[in-house]
C-alpha cells in the first residue's frame, strides 16, 4: 500500500504523465531517483520487515490503470493468459460482466456453460476466484481471471440477494464454451455466431462457403459473448460482413491513418446484428461499423469497453497494456460509453430474440 500510494503521488506530481514516457528526461530521472530513496527508507527503517519489491508489482498496477481504465500492467500469468485471449483460446467459465466496488457483478451466463452448470445466475457477485480478491483488480485483470491456461478445477466466492451469507463452489472451465456453427432459422436466414474473431474461428464457420452457396439472403450476426480476437480476424470478418468503408485509425506515434475494411461483395441481403453488454473491444468495433452502415441492432446497450491497446513485454515475462489510439469514421470519433441498440430487446430467451431479428429482417425498411 505504501508503495502504491507513492507511485501515485509521483504520477500526479508528473502532471498526469507517465513518467516513463514524459518528454522530459531530466525530471524523469529525478523522480526515479526519489523513487529508489523512498524505497530504501520503507526497507531500512520502517517499524516492520518490509521487502519493497514484493509492493512493486501493485504499484505498476495502480500507476499503468491510474492512466485509463482500458491500460494495465499484468503479471507473467496474466500476459500468457492475455495472448491466450486474443488467439480465442484458453478455458472458460461462459461468464461476463464487470468490476463494481468490491466485487465482480455477473451480468449474463452463457447457456450450458460451466457457470451455468454450477449454478451462476446473472445479478451474482464474484467476490474471489480462486481466493484471489476481486475487489482492487483492472479491467484487464478481471476479465483475466475468467480465463484459464489448463482444465484445473476453479474455485468462486459468490454473494446473491437471497442467500444470507457469501458460498464458495468449484468447476472446470471449458476449452470452449461458445458455438462455432452457423444455422438456419428459417428457410431464408441463417444465424452466425461472431463471437470469437480469430482467422481460425471464421475458417471453421465456413461463412464464405455459406454466402458462395447462395442459399441464405438474410443474416443475423451474433456480436454478444465476445471471446477473444485479434486484428487479423477483425479484417477477415469485415471483409464478409462489412461494404466497403473507411476506419481511422488515430495513434500519438503515428497520427492518422486510414484503413479500408469491408468489400462491395459482402454479405448479400438483408443483416440485422445482436448485441449486448457483452459485446466488447473487437466486437463492439465491429457492432458500432455495422451501425454506420445502417444495419438494425437488436438487444442491449454494449460493454462501453472498445480501446485500441498494445500489449509492450516486460525482460521478467510480465507486460504493459497500453492504450495507444482511437478509431473514427467519417462522422467523426465513435462514441464512448456503449452503442445502444436501434431497437431495445432486453431478455435472454433466445427464441425471442431471434423471432425479434426474423421481425426485422422481414421489414428492413
Amino acid at each position: 500500500m505504501l508503495i502504491t500510494l507513492l507511485v501515485l503521488g509521483i504520477y500526479f506530481l508528473a502532471e498526469g504523465r507517465l513518467p516513463f514516457l514524459s518528454p522530459r528526461p531530466n525530471r524523469e530521472a529525478r523522480y526515479l531517483s526519489l523513487f529508489s530513496e523512498v524505497s530504501r527508507l520503507v526497507r531500512d527503517r520502517y517499524v516492520d520487515e518490509v521487502d519493497p519489491a514484493d509492493k512493486f508489482p501493485a504499484a505498476f498496477t495502480a500507476l499503468v490503470s491510474s492512466a485509463d481504465p482500458d491500460s494495465a500492467y499484468l503479471d507473467e500469468i496474466q500476459t500468457k493468459k492475455y495472448r491466450l485471449f486474443y488467439e480465442g483460446k484458453g478455458y472458460r467459465l461462459g461468464l461476463f460482466g464487470a468490476i463494481r466496488g468490491e466485487a465482480f457483478w455477473v451480468q449474463g451466463v452463457f447457456p450450458n456453460s460451466p457457470a451455468a452448470n454450477a449454478g451462476v445466475v446473472s445479478g451474482d457477485r464474484i467476490l474471489a476466484v480462486n481466493d484471489i480478491q476481486v475487489a482492487g483488480l483492472s479491467r484487464w485483470e478481471a476479465l483475466l481471471s475468467f480465463l484459464f491456461i489448463d482444465a484445473g478445477s476453479c474455485r468462486l466466492t459468490l454473494e446473491r440477494e437471497t442467500r444470507e451469507k457469501p458460498w464458495t463452489i468449484g468447476l472446470f472451465p471449458d476449452i470452449e464454451t461458445y458455438p462455432v456453427a452457423i444455422r438456419e432459422v428459417a428457410a431464408d436466414t441463417a444465424y452466425i455466431p461472431l463471437c470469437c474473431m480469430t482467422v481460425t474461428y471464421l475458417d471453421r464457420l465456413g461463412l464464405k462457403r455459406m454466402i458462395d452457396s447462395g442459399r441464405y439472403l438474410n443474416w443475423i450476426l451474433d456480436l454478444r459473448w465476445y471471446s477473444g480476437g485479434d486484428w487479423e480476424g477483425l479484417l477477415r470478418c469485415a471483409e464478409i460482413c462489412l461494404s466497403k468503408t473507411y476506419l481511422t485509425i488515430e495513434k500519438k506515434t503515428m497520427g492518422e491513418k486510414k484503413i479500408q475494411l469491408g468489400t462491395d461483395e459482402s454479405l448479400p441481403g438483408h443483416r440485422v446484428c445482436l448485441i449486448d453488454a457483452s459485446t466488447v473491444l473487437l466486437a463492439e468495433l465491429m457492432a458500432h461499423l455495422l451501425a454506420d452502415e445502417g444495419v438494425p441492432t437488436v438487444g442491449e446497450t454494449t460493454g462501453g469497453y472498445m480501446p485500441l491497446v498494445r500489449q509492450f513485454h516486460l525482460q521478467d515475462g510480465s507486460s504493459v497494456v497500453l492504450s495507444v489510439g482511437r478509431f473514427a469514421v467519417d462522422k467523426g470519433p465513435l462514441p464512448t460509453g456503449g452503442l445502444k441498440p436501434s431497437i431495445s430487446c432486453p431478455v435472454t430467451d433466445e427464441a425471442i430474440l431471434l423471432a425479434r431479428c426474423q421481425s426485422v429482417l422481414g421489414d428492413p425498411g
